[in-house]
């Protein structure tokens, strides 16, 4: 929700806040049998307030947070981003690199979910990875799960094609298919157009880490639920009908006493 609309909406509700209290002001006029009337009115239009034009903006209070941390921060936000074998990896790369406030890419890996095997392939497998040089660390699981990160984050189709090639071909280990994971840095400021191009490219997002997030994250459970607000605000519309209610007594009793202390001054 932009900047003006959230100002409508604060008018709007302060609006009808404004209604339940003229309503209360109309008590005297109408009868004390009123008030009960004014208690209730002022309840509903409190919970309806609430609901159409302040709960918009307390569920978009979190993005504020995190906008307000941008401006204050201005850090970088790390997105995981997973790939499967219908994306085209080099072109995905290639696009990312180029969208503005890419900063770099921190962390990359790949995950080939196979077929299990016995405690002697993987001792094979292992050994594999170990001599070559084109792996930083690796996780072999007998399950059939064997996890690479690559050195210098550089990854390819033709290193996750060689590796389920040579599984099958050493050792009949089926590659029932491989997910990549990239961590890429981006610019605060341009996370929300990052995203938006990665979801119109159908690639999905696992995490957005970083302090923006971390703030979005932490004022969503700081929050109070959204029902307790909405009635919160009908008791506020309570209150305000009260008040209109009552403060034209409490006015009048303020300015005898305001006249009565000025007396016992005269008098002294």
């Amino acid at each position: 929700m932009d900047l003006l609309t959230s100002c409508i909406f604060i008018i709007l509700f302060i609006v009808t806040m404004i209604f339940v209290f003229s309503m209360g002001l109309l008590t005297p006029m109408i009868g004390k049998k009123s008030i009960v009337s004014v208690v209730v009115i002022g309840f509903i239009i409190g919970i309806v307030g609430g609901i159409y034009f302040v709960s918009p903006i307390y569920d978009d209070l979190p993005q504020i947070a995190g906008s307000i941390q941008q401006i204050i921060d201005g850090d970088n936000e790390v997105v995981t981003i997973e790939l499967s074998d219908e994306n085209n990896l080099n072109k995905t790369l290639q696009e990312l690199k180029n969208l503005e406030g890419f900063k770099s890419i921190k962390h990359v890996d790949f995950i080939l979910a196979t077929t299990p095997f016995f405690d002697e392939r993987k001792k094979i497998i292992e050994n594999s990875f170990n001599s070559s040089n084109n792996y930083k660390s690796w996780n072999v699981s007998t399950a059939g799960k064997i996890s690479v990160e690559p050195k210098d984050a550089v990854i390819s189709r033709n290193m996750i094609s060689n590796i389920t090639e040579w599984l099958m071909f050493t050792g009949g280990v089926e590659t029932n298919y491989s997910v990549i994971h990239i961590d890429a840095v981006i610019k605060a400021d341009n996370l929300n157009d990052t995203l938006t191009y990665l979801n119109s490219e159908d690639i999905l997002v696992n995490s957005v880490d970083g302090p923006v997030q971390k703030t979005i994250n932490k004022t969503k459970k700081e929050m109070p639920d959204r029902n307790v607000i909405i009635v919160a605000l009908g008791i506020l519309g309570i209150l305000i009908g009260l008040l209109g209610s009552f403060i034209d007594g409490f006015l009048e009793s303020l300015s005898k006493l305001r006249k009565y202390l000025l007396k016992l001054i005269r008098n002294d």
